[in-house]
């Protein structure tokens, strides 16, 4: 009987001829694709050139506003700055004007209304130092050691105006 198989060599051949077929099919298929692509891109070239033009503009514009936003971030570091000297010296006001009043209650020996008003000037001072550098919190320490030392003469039945008045000049001296 005749052996109705093929040869090792002929089932390899058909197969080597099978996949080279195939690999000719998808480079065809492949070939093919990038040509519909190459088209495609080929009449789409103005939008593409005209959304690459965007993308261009659209940087330089972003750049503008970070070198502009940069700009405000400064501004704003310095007007903050600004506001905390403004707060400074409103605190330092306000304690300016509690000085007068107590002035005036010591000039009426009005000791009790004169103490009250010192407390206010105390508050305003502290929350001046919270604001100020440290040679302006140092100051402000002299000067609440200065008010410590007239309540404690005013609770005795003096009335100190002198004394209050250099703690006033003290105060109106560090208002810029």
């Amino acid at each position: 009987m005749a052996n109705a198989r093929p040869s090792l060599a002929t089932r390899l051949g058909s197969w080597i001829r099978v996949i080279t077929l195939a690999l000719a099919l998808i480079g065809v298929a492949a070939g093919v694709a990038a040509l519909a692509l190459g088209v495609f891109l080929w009449r789409d070239r103005p939008t593409i050139q005209t959304a690459a033009d965007q993308a261009q503009n659209a940087a330089q514009v972003t750049s503008v506003i970070d070198t502009r936003v940069s700009g405000l971030e400064q501004q704003a570091e310095a007007l903050s700055q600004q506001v905390s000297v403004l707060q400074f010296q409103n605190h330092l006001l306000r304690a300016s004007v509690r000085v007068s009043r107590a002035r005036a209650h010591l000039r009426e020996q009005e000791g009790g209304l004169a103490i009250r008003e010192l407390a206010e000037v105390d508050r305003s001072l502290a929350a001046a130092a919270k604001l100020g550098s440290a040679g302006q919190q140092e100051q402000i320490a002299e000067i609440k050691t200065l008010l410590a030392d007239l309540k404690n003469i005013i609770e005795t039945g003096t009335f100190p105006i002198q004394t209050l008045e250099v703690v006033g000049d003290r105060i109106d001296g560090m208002i810029r």
